[in-house]
């Protein structure tokens, strides 16, 4: 039986800074528990601003890391946590669906 793909890509080529990391920082959010990390084409070429914030600046509760991929300077990979859901519903929080078809976490610490 051939393992399942648990990589996932995106290219932020020629994003504004801000909407690559917004865009990134989605779809980070919306990664199947499955996925283990998410490779991120920046490029290198022409500057390194894409670069620097998706290594430096970008922040979300999945990541565990985010390094640089070795040999390919226009790409970063972000290696993801793997979502607990068990211990997450063993205390007490409750899972939902949003108005946008989403299932969400209601943590009642929150």
């Amino acid at each position: 039986m051939p393992k399942p793909n648990t990589t996932l890509s995106i290219d932020i080529h020629g994003l504004y800074v801000e909407d690559a990391l917004q865009r990134v920082r989605d779809f980070v959010a919306k990664a199947p528990n499955t996925i283990e990390k998410i490779i991120v084409i920046h490029g290198y070429n022409n500057g390194t601003a894409l670069k620097e914030a998706v290594r430096h600046r970008l922040h979300s509760p999945r990541i565990q890391e985010v390094s640089a991929r070795f040999g390919n300077e226009g790409e970063t990979i972000i290696w993801l946590k793997r979502l607990n859901l068990v211990s997450l519903f063993n205390n007490g929080n409750q899972l939902f669906e949003n108005n946008k078809g989403s299932l969400n976490i209601w943590r009642k610490d929150r």
